[in-house]
C-alpha cells in the first residue's frame, strides 16, 4: 500500500510539473542587441530588427532635431521601396510621424528629427516597419557626401519594447567595430551589416493610421491549480502512511 501511495505521489508530482513549467518556458521571450559600427560616407547599411511576428515598430534617427538638414548637416537616410517598410508622404498627412515616442514629454517622432529641406523631406528620417511571420524586418539607410561624419542613435519602439542602436558615420575606409554583445528581454533585436546583406524590396507604402491594440494582464496560469492540488493529494497521502 505504501508502495502505491509513492508512486501515485511521484506521478502526480511530475504531471504538475510539465503543466506548470513547460507552457511558462514556451512562452519566454529573449533578445540579443549586437555591437555598434562604422561607417564611410556615401556606403549604405542595414538595420535587422527581430521582435515580435508580425507586429510594428517606429524606427527613426533619433536626437537630430538640432541639426539643420542642409548638406554637411544630415543625418542618414532610410531607403524607400522595402518590404515592410511604411514611411509618411512628404507632404503629408504625417501619421507615423506624429506618434509621441516614450520619456519624450509629449515629443513626436517628426519633432525628434532634423527638419525638411528642399533636398530631403524629414520623412526620410523615420518609418513604421513590420516584422515578418519569423518577427523579422529590414531598414535600410543611405549615407552621402551630404551626411555629417558623427555618431546617430537609431531608435526602435512600439508600445510595449523600445530600444536604440548607434552608428558612426566617418570619412575614410570602412571599419566595423568589434562590439559586446549583451542579452535583454521584451526588446527587439538589433544589429547593424554591411551593405551585402540582400533586403527584399517592393513599392513604396504610404502609411495609414492603426491603433495599437490594449494590453491586458494575463491571468495567473491555471497550472498553478495543479501543482496547488498535486501537493494537497501528497500530504493527505503521506498523512494516511
Amino acid at each position: 500500500m505504501a508502495h502505491d501511495r509513492f508512486v501515485f505521489i511521484t506521478l502526480a508530482g511530475i504531471v504538475c510539473f510539465f503543466l506548470l513549467v513547460v507552457p511558462v518556458l514556451g512562452s519566454d521571450m529573449t533578445t540579443s542587441i549586437s555591437g555598434s559600427g562604422t561607417v564611410v560616407q556615401s556606403r549604405p547599411f542595414t538595420l535587422t530588427v527581430i521582435g515580435v511576428p508580425n507586429s510594428q515598430y517606429y524606427v527613426w534617427v533619433t536626437g537630430t532635431f538640432s541639426m539643420t538638414g542642409a548638406t554637411g548637416e544630415q543625418p542618414p537616410v532610410i531607403q524607400a521601396s522595402i518590404e515592410g517598410v511604411a514611411q509618411d508622404p512628404a507632404g503629408g498627412p504625417y501619421t507615423i510621424g506624429s506618434y509621441a515616442f516614450r520619456n519624450g514629454n509629449g515629443r513626436t517622432i517628426q519633432q525628434d528629427v532634423a527638419p525638411s529641406t528642399p533636398q530631403v523631406p524629414n520623412t526620410r528620417y523615420y518609418a513604421r516597419v513590420t516584422t515578418d511571420n519569423a518577427g523579422r524586418a529590414f531598414i535600410g539607410f543611405q549615407t552621402s557626401s551630404a551626411t555629417a561624419p558623427k555618431s546617430f542613435s537609431i531608435r526602435i519602439e512600439n508600445a510595449d519594447s523600445y530600444d536604440e542602436e548607434s552608428v558612426s558615420v566617418e570619412k575614410g575606409s570602412v571599419s566595423i567595430e568589434a562590439g559586446t554583445q549583451k542579452t535583454v528581454q521584451l526588446t527587439p533585436v538589433v544589429t547593424l551589416s554591411t551593405p551585402e546583406t540582400s533586403i527584399p524590396m517592393t513599392q513604396s507604402t504610404s502609411a495609414t493610421p492603426t491603433t495599437a491594440a490594449p494590453t491586458t494582464p494575463k491571468p495567473a496560469p491555471l497550472e498553478t491549480g495543479f501543482v496547488l492540488l498535486g501537493a494537497g493529494i501528497g500530504l493527505f497521502c503521506l498523512r494516511k502512511t
